[in-house]
């Protein structure tokens, strides 16, 4: 049974299963809705007394959107038998489909079984990423120890610094130059990395050469699971480095410096793009599927197209 709790009772239940995700705790939660103007919705689908599926969904009116690209939704599904799994997720989604003409989301790397997805209507989208093993960081091909030499040759500096809204502006430009997001959604981040810079779920590392800024990284910590996401990873326009040399030493950086405080895993956040997949790869780190779903109700769809076909007409005839 699909319920819709206070976020008080939604907490109590989750803590008789599991501890919470970072991503879960109410910083976090209040700094994604706060910015992006959204409503949460705290869910919980039960069998008897035992939580089966639990997901905070960010809401726009009857639409589960996904606010950040950049970060897993929180849908989490408990472990089960694989025809109890079929069975419990088919029945979550079609509930919740009850509840939302659209949802979109994007699943975490352990969900790996997405045919209740499919079988519910969902178009599904297959994604990919790296994930580094920090026990094993400084496993590196020839070319990579070299960009890194070259960098060390060359005095550059890797240093671990505090949140400035300069850092996050910069990396942002790579953003605004590729269209990749309006400028609402830009301007929805920096307003949450501003809002969750004192709550130890962000740091902020940077290159420089001769006190100069070269690049720089925001990474994303979880300090419970010890996992860790670089969610933006960026380079100053300067013609004295190629990207890879100076983001190689910048990665490599990242790296010790978590697992010298007992990270156990980086996630890189994406591997979909050729060239970034092709660098990203020659660190180390195991290339890993999740997915992006997204329901549309057809008969939302169809009416929303039919009113805007009329409207066009409309327009057309009276030129």
């Amino acid at each position: 049974m699909l319920s819709f709790l206070e976020r008080e009772h939604w907490e109590a239940s989750i803590l008789k299963e599991r501890s919470l995700f970072f991503n879960e705790k109410n910083d976090f939660v209040d700094a994604v809705a706060n910015s992006f103007n959204l409503k949460v919705h705290h869910i919980l689908f039960k069998k008897g007394d035992k939580t089966i599926v639990s997901l905070i969904a960010y809401a726009k009116g009857d639409r589960i959107v996904v606010p950040l690209y950049f970060v897993y939704s929180t849908l989490w599904i408990n472990k089960i038998s694989d025809s109890a799994y079929s069975t419990y997720v088919t029945a979550f989604l079609a509930q919740l489909k009850l509840h939302f003409k659209n949802i979109s989301l994007n699943l975490n790397p352990a969900i790996s079984d997405v045919r209740p997805f499919i079988w519910s209507g969902f178009n599904v989208a297959p994604k990919y990423t790296y994930i580094k093993d920090l026990n094993i960081f400084a496993n590196y091909p020839s070319d990579v120890k070299s960009s890194i030499k070259k960098a060390i040759d060359s005095d550059v500096e890797f240093i671990k610094v505090p949140f400035s809204e300069e850092l996050v502006a910069q990396n942002m430009i790579f953003l605004r130059n590729s269209t990749l997001l309006s400028s609402d959604k830009i301007s929805g981040i920096m307003s949450f990395f501003n809002v969750l810079k004192s709550d130890g779920k962000l740091e902020f590392y940077i290159c420089t050469l001769k006190n100069e800024l070269i690049a720089s990284s925001i990474v994303l910590v979880d300090d419970v699971q010890k996992v860790a996401y670089t969610a933006f990873l960026n380079k100053v326009e300067l013609n004295s480095f190629g990207n890879h040399s100076i983001h190689a030493f910048l990665y490599d950086g990242i790296f010790k410096s978590l697992s010298q405080r007992g990270y156990q895993m980086v996630d890189l956040l994406g591997a979909n793009v050729f060239s970034i997949s092709k660098f990203k790869g020659k660190l180390q780190g195991d290339l890993i599927a999740f997915y992006s779903v997204e329901y549309k109700n057809l008969g939302n769809f169809l009416n929303k197209s039919l009113i805007t076909i009329k409207k066009i007409l409309k327009k057309a005839l009276m030129r």
